[in-house]
């Protein structure tokens, strides 16, 4: 028996229909707005320093689909050398009685903040070691510091019979650090060049925040890793015969070769070479953060799978002999002879090398290159990364927070200069199809 039911017949049954539904169709106009800022739009009771700030929007954005630095300006004044740096101090070692000094009296030299040509810093070190280590308390140039144009170091010697050594593994702590301005109770502390730190507990009112001890690092720790003495140990100097002349054999006089320090036929000259190149011409690029619209990832630098790192709060050879720094201590001359102190092995820790900074993941919004020199202003477009797309649109947003940083996580130092940049949002709006038909102009271009 079959279960089929044949339907009844019906002649009455419309089966067409002349109103069928209409497709629904999203159609959105896309609403390009431009903002302007500057620097002096922040609240500076707020944001002290141009490197960090917020702004309230002059309206609210809606369904915002993308945005993008269209351009930004500011003026080349970044200090290659500063306390904020890190890199304006080093130590030296006198390794003989001579003169007044006694073996192992220790010099600490500082540079005042700025930025240094090679020619500039040449000068000035001649001048601080002059100043700092005269036993004849003369006006002559015992101590004297070239830049090698062809070598592209910087030659340290003296020909006051001066054996030295120049400390590299010696950790200052900066007045961010050993001044520890981010505790609360900071009043009576002194910081390395004898500041005192007052009732306002802020030694240095106009300068930037603490960041971390930038010793930790593989690179950039400290003002003799600037010059070319990259590694953490004791370079000692190279000893000259008495009479001898050292010359830069690439430049020449009516004389003949030109000497850059002149032997003493009284005594031997000293002088240090640095085994690598300079590199002192600070950074190559800025990074711009910008709340909600960071897409751009970094790899953090200095990554470290090992312990074979110095740990932090290291202080000059006291607490390396007793273990706390490297398993070994290396000194370091020209002639590639290393002799060894044995040392305990150290412990685990976790290294922070990287100051204040987001993971590698959307950690910025553009990348700002350097192209510009000194007391000159930096104007850069927009290139093909300095944007951000939402999928699904971002809802709305009112106020906007940016940062300016190195890749290292260092603030940008403006010097309190003012920066502008213009941005450019992509908002969706609700409408319908409009078949228009424009004419333009035969030579009209729509970019």
């Amino acid at each position: 028996m079959s279960n089929y039911i044949t339907p009844p017949s019906n002649i009455n049954l419309n089966l067409q229909n002349n109103h069928p539904l209409i497709p629904r169709q999203d159609i959105y106009w896309l609403n390009r707005k431009c903002l302007t800022i500057h620097s002096q739009d922040r609240d500076f009771s707020k944001w002290p320093f141009p490197h960090e700030f917020e702004i309230n929007l002059p309206e609210d954005y809606h369904n915002i689909q993308s945005t993008r630095l269209i351009d930004i300006t500011f003026p080349i004044n970044l200090y290659n050398f500063s306390r904020v740096n890190q890199n304006t101090y080093f130590q030296l070692t006198i390794n003989n009685n001579v003169y007044s000094f006694e073996k192992g009296k220790i010099f600490t030299i500082s540079i005042d903040d700025g930025y240094y040509t090679k020619e500039q810093l040449a000068n000035t070190l001649t001048f601080k070691l002059n100043e700092k280590i005269n036993p004849r308390k003369s006006n002559k140039n015992f101590w004297k510091v070239v830049y090698h144009e062809v070598k592209q170091k910087f030659l340290i010697g003296n020909n006051l019979g001066i054996d030295f050594t120049l400390n590299a593994e010696v950790s200052f702590n900066y007045y961010n650090v050993c001044c520890n301005l981010l505790s609360t109770n900071r009043s009576g502390l002194n910081c390395i060049d004898g500041t005192n730190i007052g009732a306002n507990n802020q030694p240095y009112p106009n300068m930037l925040p603490p960041t971390v001890n930038y010793f930790e690092r593989y690179n950039k720790w400290g003002f003799l890793a600037y010059i070319g003495y990259t590694d953490k140990i004791a370079y000692d100097s190279l000893k000259v015969e008495p009479g001898d002349n050292l010359y830069l054999d690439y430049e020449s006089s009516d004389s003949g070769e030109h000497i850059w320090l002149p032997g003493n036929e009284k005594c031997n000259s000293y002088f240090s070479e640095p085994p690598f190149v300079a590199n002192i011409f600070g950074e190559q690029s800025i990074y711009m953060e910008m709340n909600y619209f960071n897409n751009i990832d970094e790899l953090v630098p200095w990554p470290d799978s090992s312990y074979n790192v110095l740990r932090k709060g290291c202080v000059g050879n006291k607490e390396f002999n007793e273990g706390k720094t490297h398993t070994s201590r290396k000194v370091y001359n020209t002639n590639k002879e290393s002799r060894y102190f044995e040392g305990k092995s150290q412990e685990p820790h976790e290294p922070k090398y990287v100051a204040y900074r987001g993971s590698g993941v959307n950690s910025s919004f553009a990348k700002i290159p350097i192209i510009s020199s000194l007391n000159a202003e930096n104007s850069n477009s927009s290139n093909g990364i300095n944007s951000t797309q939402f999928t699904p649109p971002l809802e709305r947003i009112n106020r906007l927070k940016f940062k300016f940083r190195y890749h290292d996580g260092r603030p940008v130092d403006f010097q309190n200069a003012e920066l502008t940049f213009s941005l450019e949002f992509n908002m969706l709006r609700n409408d319908f199809d409009r078949k228009l038909v424009i004419n333009a102009p035969q030579f009209y271009s729509w970019s």
